[in-house]
């Protein structure tokens, strides 16, 4: 079951507490993102939404039988395919176009200031090692990663921005997020075109700086942002409807901006 994050934790950008395992998962604000870039940041997602296919090849080549490599393959979780191209890239020393290891370093630096991310590739373990000697260090297993993908996912609304619903049609900035993360291999799909070119955040921040300072919206975390934006168009579209009836248009719907976004 998905460990739920309260949406007013999330609105007031608090660290989330983890009490099983004593750490607190902080929630960057925006500009704390270009400390680590942000081409990296979404490069870095890749961690939490690796593609199965590698530990599934290797499990194939594996001599068992078909019913124990389908109750093993029906098992792999996010943890164990992160665990598999980590301990795979330490035996065989393979470099890809992005280091796997440097990037879940970056994004643990960046949710978790406190511990830093160390893989053991002896005994193939996720160590998150405390940065200061009262403090205590801990394997991540798999409960323990999968609710750090659950908050980090709500922290940076992964079904919105990396993933596409049925019945959700994505806009172009959330496809261009999605675009990012697509490859399981971490390789970043390049999109030919101005529009779909420079930095994601800058442009939102650029666009909201019409209406709010700058320095105030970069000190909000992805998810205040977006909520903001949503909101903030959501307005505009009412303010237009509204407008436009009032102007005698008699195909105005007007658009419920208190509504929940």
């Amino acid at each position: 079951m998905m460990l739920k994050v309260d949406e007013l934790l999330l609105m007031a950008g608090e660290p989330i507490h983890l009490e099983q395992y004593s750490v607190k998962i902080h929630q960057p604000s925006i500009r704390e993102i270009p400390l680590i870039g942000e081409e990296e940041f979404f490069q870095g997602m890749n961690i939490f939404n690796l593609d199965s296919a590698p530990l599934i090849n290797f499990v194939e080549s594996l001599e068992y039988t078909d019913e124990e490599k389908k109750e093993i393959i029906e098992d792999i979780t996010a943890y164990d395919n992160l665990l598999f191209i980590l301990q795979a890239t330490a035996q065989m020393g393979a470099e890809d176009e992005v280091n796997i290891e440097y990037l879940a370093k970056s994004i643990f630096k960046l949710i978790m200031p406190h511990h830093k991310f160390v893989f053991n590739s002896e005994i193939g373990n996720i160590i998150l090692m405390a940065e200061h000697e009262d403090s205590h260090s801990i394997v991540v297993d798999r409960e323990f990663f999968d609710q750090i993908k659950d908050v980090v996912s709500q922290i940076f609304i992964f079904d919105k921005f990396f993933g596409k619903s049925e019945n959700t049609e994505m806009s172009a900035a959330a496809q261009k997020i999605a675009d990012k993360i697509a490859k399981s291999e971490a390789k970043i799909k390049k999109i030919k075109g101005d529009d779909t070119e420079g930095s994601f955040f800058s442009r939102i921040v650029s666009i909201m700086g019409v209406k709010k300072e700058i320095d105030y919206l970069v000190d909000l975390t992805v998810y205040q942002l977006n909520n903001q934006f949503e909101r903030m168009n959501l307005f505009a579209e009412y303010q237009l409807n509204v407008q436009g009836a009032l102007a005698g248009a008699t195909n105005m719907e007007v658009v419920d901006w208190y509504k929940k976004i």
